[in-house]
């Protein structure tokens, strides 16, 4: 397995922490423009699910 050098290593730290750190303001921004608000349950359960589909298909891929 290939190890990251520490350019792509930390560009991937700050892409995971800005990813993070959105989820509040995309939730309220699509709560305003749905016209009603969203369960933050709901849009955990959501985010965690999307996560792992693409994390089992960068698996897949990878072998």
């Amino acid at each position: 397995m290939a190890h990251l050098t520490r350019t792509p290593a930390v560009a991937a730290v700050v892409a995971a922490s800005i990813l993070f750190g959105t989820t509040g303001t995309a939730q309220a921004l699509a709560s305003r423009s749905l016209g009603f608000d969203l369960d933050p349950l709901a849009v955990g359960s959501a985010r965690v699910a999307a996560a792992g589909a693409l994390l089992a298909a960068f698996a897949a891929l990878r072998g």
